[in-house]
C-alpha cells in the first residue's frame, strides 16, 4: 500500500546567496535567517506572515520585486517510521515556480524550469528515518536578466521577456490590479512523500470513459503501471455513488501495466449544474497477494456524454446546455498557493450564483486539485485554457518541447473528472498572433495552439472538444456571429454584439462596497476635497489619444475621458475607465457613498440588461427565429489584489453588486420585461432540463402615485432550452416612464419563482422616494418590506464591528411596497445587526439577530 508522509512542523524559508551553500542548520533555533510556514507557500506571502514585509503588501500598493531578484531556500522534515524505511519512495510537488534544484536528504534529485510542471521524484534508496527535503529557488529576474540579450532580434519589443520562464503571464504584469509587477517565487501547492512496496504497486490510473449515444451504457477502460510480484493479481471494482459494486473484474497485465476495458448498463448520468444531479463512481484497483491487498489507488468518475456542434453548441446527454458563469484567475496576488478555505468560499460563492460553467483564465498558475473535485460534486462546467494569454509567444523547439510537456501532463491528470468541458490553447494568443500586435515579429506563438497542443489533446483526450485559443471563430478572431468574442464594450464596436455566438468574457467596471474599500482606500481618497464629478472636456486629455498608434497600447484607454478623481491613479485598473460604460445614466455623485454607488450600480444595471438580452437570444419582434447565443461568460469573477476594475467577488470575499445583478441574471428559469424600437414585451426563458409550467404576474406600479395601475397575469409553460415572447403591451396605449413594469414568475403550486423590474427611462431623469424599509424575522429569513418604491436597498452586517462575511442571499435589489424580500444568511457570523437603506432614502433601519449556536 501507499503511504503518504506530510511535513509535521511546516516549512522554514530564508535567502540563500548565490554561491552560499545548503546550511546544516535547521530551523529558527539553528539559524535565526529562517522564517516558518505553515503551508507551502510563495516567499512574498511567507515574508508577509513573517513582518518581513508590510501586510498592505498583499493590496499590491508595496514595490516588492526585490523578492524575486534574489535565491531562496525551502526546508522542511518528513519523518517516517522504521517499518517503512526498506520501501520504495517518490518526492511529490504539485507546485515549484519556478526554477529550481530540489534536494533529498542533502543529495539532488532534480532541477526544475517551469512552474506549470508537477514533480515526481525517484527517491528511492535515499530513505531515512528523519527526512530533509531542501528547494534552493534561483531569482527569475536574474535568469531573464541573463538570457534576453539571446533573444533573436525579430522577438526584441514584441515578446515580454520574462515569457522566456514558463511562469503565471501576470507575474510579470499588473493587469490583476497590482502597481508593481509580483513575480511569485517559491513552492505554492502540497509537497509530500509516497512510499510503497519495492516489489508491489500500482501508479497513477490513466481512465477514459464513454456513454453511448443512446445514453444506455457506458465503457470504461483504465490502465495503470504496475510493479506485480509473484502470485499477485489486480482486481477492478467499480462503486456506484451509493458505494455499492456494480462491476468488479481482473485486470490483465500487458507490459507493465494493468488494464480494464468493461461495460456498464444504465449507467447513473452526471448532468451540469441545473440539469440534474452529479452522481460520482469510484474506480478501484487492488492488488491482492495471498488473500492479502498489497497496493491500491482509486479515482472519481462520472457517466456523462458531452457533443460538440458549431460554434459552441454544447449537448450534455442530449441536452443543449447554454453556459452560464464567469472567468476564475489567480486566488491571491501574492501568492499562487490557493487557500483551501478561499477557493471553497469562491467557489461555492459561483454555485449560489447559478453558474453552471467556469473559464480558468491561461494566464493564471495551476489551480489546485480541490477546485476540479468541487466542480464535479456540484455539477459546474469547467472551460481549462494552458498557461499562455495575450500576446506574443517564443516558439523555438526547446520551448515548445516545456509546454507540449506542461500540456501532456495536465490533460492527464485531469480528463478523469467528469466536469471537465473542453481544453482551451490560449487567452488572446491567436487573436494577437494574427492582428496588428504581431508587427514584424510574426505570429510567434501560434505553433504552440494550432500544433501543439492540438496534438496533445488529440492524443491523450480525444472525445473532448479543443480549440486554439480564446476568442477564436469566424472571418477575425472577434467575429461576434461564430466563435467566441470578448466584450470589449467601450473599446470597440463589434458587428453582430447584441446577439453574439458567445461571450466568453464581458466586462464592466465596478467598485466594492464601502467597507471593502475603505480597506486599502481612506475615504479622503475615495471622495478627496475639491473634486467634483461632472464630465467636462479637458484639453490635454487628447495628447494621450497619440499612445494608441502605438498596438502594445490597444487595450488602454486613451480615447474616453472619464471623470474619475485623481486620488484613484493606481487603484483604478487602466482598462476599467475604457470599460466604465453608461455613466451618464445617472445622478453626478456629491459624496463618497453617491460616487461609489453611482460605478456599482452602473455595473449591475449593465449585467442586468446585456444578459437578459443574451438569455432571450433574438429581438423580441423576430418571436419565430431561433434562439442564438450560446451563453455569457463574465470578466472577472475574482480578485487577486483589491481595486476597482472587473470584479463578481471582490479581493475580500464580499459580493459586488454586479454579483447579485448576475445571479439574479443567470436564474434557470426567468422572466420580465424588455424595451425594443420603443414597444413593450412581456418574456420568459427556460434552462433547464424539464417544461416548466405556471403562470407570469405583470404589475404596472406608479413611484410618483404609489400604487398599481395596472395588473395582469398569463399562464405560461415553457419547453426545456425556450425563451418565449409572451406579450407585447401596446394595448396599453402610452405608458408614464415614470412607472415600473415588476413581474413574477409562480410555479403551479403558486410558489415564487423570481421576480424583476423594469424601468423605463435612464436614472438621471427619475426622482425616487423616501421609502421606508421594515425588517422582521421569521423563519430563520430576514423578511425586508418598503412602504414605496426603494431603489437599490443594500444590507450592511456588523458583529463586533466586523462588517465581512455575512454571506447576504440578495442585495442591492429594487423593492416594491407590495413585495417581501427573503434574505437569508450563509455566512460566519452567529450574532450582530443587520442594517438597511434604499440609496435615495436618508435613514437606515436595523435589526438584531442571533443564530443558535
Amino acid at each position: 500500500m501507499r503511504h503518504v508522509l506530510k511535513t509535521e512542523n511546516g516549512w522554514y524559508v530564508r535567502e540563500l546567496a548565490g554561491g552560499e551553500v545548503l546550511p546544516d542548520g535547521f530551523g529558527p533555533e539553528a539559524d535565526g535567517q529562517w522564517l516558518y510556514s505553515e503551508d507551502p507557500t510563495s516567499v512574498q506571502d511567507v515574508l508577509i506572515r513573517n513582518g518581513v514585509l508590510p501586510a498592505r503588501a498583499r493590496f499590491g500598493d508595496v514595490d516588492i520585486g526585490w523578492v524575486s531578484k534574489r535565491n531562496w531556500l525551502y526546508r522542511a522534515d518528513f519523518p517516517a517510521c522504521d517499518s517503512l524505511l526498506g520501501s520504495a519512495a517518490e518526492l511529490v510537488l504539485n507546485g515549484v515556480d519556478c526554477l529550481a534544484e530540489i534536494y533529498f536528504n542533502g543529495s539532488l534529485v532534480a532541477a526544475h524550469n517551469d512552474a506549470f510542471l508537477r514533480c515526481r521524484i525517484d527517491v528511492t534508496g535515499l530513505l531515512q528515518a528523519q527526512n530533509t527535503v531542501c528547494v534552493r529557488f534561483f531569482s527569475p529576474d536574474a535568469y531573464i536578466d541573463a538570457h534576453q540579450g539571446e533573444m533573436p532580434e525579430a522577438w526584441r519589443g514584441w515578446i515580454d521577456p520574462a515569457r522566456l520562464l514558463r511562469k503565471a503571464t501576470q507575474d510579470s504584469g499588473t493587469f490583476l490590479g497590482n502597481q508593481y509587477p509580483c513575480p511569485c517565487i517559491g513552492l505554492y501547492d502540497d509537497v509530500f512523500l509516497e512510499l510503497y512496496p519495492r516489489d508491489a504497486d500500482i501508479g497513477e490510473p490513466d481512465i477514459e470513459q464513454w456513454v453511448s449515444p443512446d445514453l444506455g451504457s457506458a465503457r470504461v477502460r483504465a490502465s495503470a503501471a504496475v510493479l506485480l510480484p509473484d502470485g499477485a493479481a489486480v482486481v477492478a471494482r467499480l462503486f456506484d455513488p451509493a458505494g455499492q459494486t456494480v462491476w468488479s473484474g481482473e485486470a490483465g497485465v500487458e507490459q507493465g501495466r494493468a488494464v480494464v476495458d468493461f461495460s456498464l448498463q444504465t449507467p447513473c448520468l452526471w448532468w451540469p449544474r441545473g440539469y440534474g444531479k452529479q452522481p460520482l463512481y469510484h474506480l478501484e484497483l487492488q492488488m491482492n497477494r495471498a488473500g492479502a491487498v498489497v497496493a491500491s489507488v482509486s479515482k472519481r468518475i462520472g457517466f456523462r456524454l458531452i457533443e460538440h456542434g458549431v460554434n459552441f453548441d454544447f449537448r450534455v446527454n442530449g441536452t443543449r446546455i447554454r453556459l452560464y458563469g464567469a472567468n476564475w484567475v489567480n486566488v491571491d496576488g501574492v501568492t499562487h498557493w490557493c487557500d483551501p478555505d478561499r477557493v471553497s468560499t469562491l467557489f461555492q460563492r459561483a454555485v449560489e450564483a447559478n453558474f453552471n460553467v467556469l473559464r480558468l483564465w491561461g494566464e493564471a498558475p495551476l489551480m489546485p486539485d480541490l477546485l476540479y473535485e468541487l466542480a464535479d460534486e456540484h455539477g459546474v462546467l469547467i472551460w481549462q485554457d494552458f498557461g499562455l494569454g495575450f500576446g506574443l509567444w517564443p516558439d523555438d523547439e526547446a520551448y515548445r518541447a516545456l509546454f507540449r510537456a506542461e500540456a501532456s501532463q495536465m490533460v492527464a491528470r485531469l480528463k478523469h473528472h467528469p466536469a471537465l468541458l473542453l481544453w482551451c490553447g490560449s487567452n488572446e494568443t491567436y487573436m494577437t498572433c494574427f492582428s496588428e500586435y504581431a508587427g514584424s515579429c510574426g505570429p510567434r506563438g501560434a505553433k504552440l495552439i494550432l500544433e501543439d497542443a492540438s496534438a496533445v489533446c488529440a492524443g491523450l483526450d480525444p472525445t473532448r472538444p479543443y480549440i486554439p485559443s480564446s476568442p477564436m471563430g469566424g472571418d477575425y478572431p472577434q467575429d461576434a456571429r461564430a466563435g467566441d468574442i470578448h466584450g470589449y464594450w467601450g473599446i470597440s464596436l463589434e458587428p453582430g454584439v447584441r446577439y453574439p455566438n458567445l461571450f466568453s468574457e464581458s466586462c464592466h467596471a465596478t467598485t466594492y462596497a464601502k467597507h471593502s474599500m475603505l480597506c486599502f482606500m481612506a475615504e479622503e481618497e475615495i471622495w478627496p476635497a475639491g473634486y467634483h464629478d461632472t464630465h467636462t472636456y479637458q484639453t490635454d486629455f487628447a495628447g494621450a489619444a497619440e499612445r494608441a498608434a502605438d498596438p502594445r497600447q490597444c487595450f488602454s484607454n486613451s480615447w474616453r475621458q472619464i471623470s474619475v478623481p485623481a486620488t484613484w491613479d493606481g487603484r483604478i485598473s487602466r482598462f476599467a475607465t475604457a470599460e466604465l460604460w453608461n455613466l451618464e445614466r445617472y445622478y453626478d455623485a456629491v459624496d463618497a457613498d453617491s460616487l461609489l454607488y453611482k460605478y456599482a450600480v452602473c455595473g449591475a444595471d449593465f449585467f442586468k440588461e446585456e444578459i437578459e438580452r443574451i438569455r432571450r437570444g433574438r429581438p423580441c419582434d423576430e418571436a419565430f427565429r431561433a434562439r442564438g447565443c450560446q451563453g455569457y461568460l463574465i470578466w472577472k469573477y475574482n480578485d487577486a489584489f483589491p481595486h476597482i476594475n472587473f470584479t463578481m467577488i471582490d479581493y475580500f470575499l464580499e459580493p459586488t453588486a454586479q454579483y447579485y445583478a448576475i445571479k439574479r441574471a443567470f436564474a434557470p428559469i426567468l422572466g420580465g420585461v424588455a424595451c425594443e424600437q420603443e414597444r413593450l414585451y412581456v418574456w420568459a426563458v427556460n434552462d433547464t432540463a424539464e417544461e416548466w409550467r405556471g403562470r407570469i404576474r405583470l404589475r404596472l406600479f406608479s413611484r410618483m402615485r404609489n400604487r398599481v395601475e395596472w395588473d395582469a397575469e398569463y399562464p405560461l409553460s415553457l419547453r426545456p432550452d425556450e425563451a418565449r415572447i409572451v406579450d407585447n403591451l401596446d394595448h396599453l396605449g402610452p405608458v408614464r416612464r415614470e412607472c415600473v413594469l415588476h413581474t413574477e414568475l409562480l410555479g403551479e403550486d403558486g410558489g415564487l419563482v423570481g421576480t424583476n423590474i423594469h424601468t423605463l427611462d435612464m436614472e438621471r431623469n427619475l426622482c425616487f422616494p423616501q421609502a421606508a424599509l421594515t425588517l422582521r424575522w421569521q423563519d430563520d429569513c430576514l423578511l425586508v418590506t418598503a412602504d414605496q418604491y426603494a431603489r437599490y436597498v443594500e444590507l450592511r452586517g456588523s458583529c463586533d464591528g466586523d462588517a465581512f462575511g455575512f454571506g447576504f442571499s440578495d442585495n442591492y435589489f429594487d423593492l416594491v411596497p407590495f413585495e417581501t424580500k427573503r434574505i437569508t444568511l450563509a455566512g460566519r457570523h452567529k450574532r450582530g445587526i443587520i442594517a438597511a437603506k434604499a440609496h435615495y432614502s436618508q435613514q437606515w433601519v436595523e435589526i438584531a439577530f442571533e443564530k443558535d449556536r
